[in-house]
């Protein structure tokens, strides 16, 4: 692996991250948003948020930022 190009898989360097605020979280966009659910109501589709992942983070779904 030529180490000089090599972007760690991690949120911080996926092209389904979108910043968030000034901190180290990022909001996931690779998938649709997930439902606040709560033992006592069902859930809203205004309550709907996105993950919020850490720049560190990582999954199976990585895809580079395109350059």
């Amino acid at each position: 692996m030529d180490e000089e190009n090599f972007i760690p898989p991690v949120c911080a360097h996926c092209k389904f991250s979108e910043p968030h605020g000034a901190d180290n979280f990022k909001f996931c966009r690779r998938n649709a948003p997930k439902g606040e659910l709560s033992c006592y109501q069902q859930p809203i589709p205004s309550n709907a948020v996105w993950p919020l992942v850490k720049d560190s983070d990582w999954c199976g779904e990585f895809a580079p930022q395109e350059r």
